[in-house]
C-alpha cells in the first residue's frame, strides 16, 4: 500500500471513493440548496403580490380601517367572488375546569 502525498483525488489511494462520494454530496445540496432559494423567492414574490392585490382591492373599496374578518370578505367579493362568502361560526366548546 502506497501513501498519497498529495491533495489530488485520483492519488489518495483507498481514499479516493470517500472523497468522491463526499464531492457528489456536497453538488447534491448545492442543488437542493439552489431549489429552496428559488422556490422561495418566488413563493414569496406570489404572496407579496397577492398582499398587494388585496391591499388595493380593499382601498379601493373605502375600507382602511378593517376590524373584522366580514368586513374584509365582504370588500374583496369582486375580486375572490363568491369564496368570500361568511362561513358560519361554530359554537364554543366550554369544557369544565376541574
Amino acid at each position: 500500500m502506497t501513501t498519497a502525498t498529495t491533495t489530488d483525488d485520483h492519488s489518495l489511494g483507498v481514499l479516493g471513493p470517500l472523497y468522491a462520494r463526499f464531492d457528489a454530496i456536497a453538488t447534491g445540496h448545492d442543488r437542493l440548496r439552489r431549489d429552496v432559494r428559488v422556490g422561495m423567492f418566488a413563493s414569496n414574490r406570489i404572496m407579496y403580490f397577492i398582499i398587494l392585490i388585496a391591499g388595493a382591492t380593499l382601498h379601493v373599496a373605502g375600507l382602511t380601517n378593517v376590524q373584522t374578518a366580514e368586513q374584509t370578505a365582504t370588500a374583496l367579493r369582486p375580486l375572490a367572488g363568491p369564496a368570500t362568502r361568511p362561513q358560519p361560526r361554530r359554537p364554543r366548546s366550554t369544557a369544565s375546569s376541574p
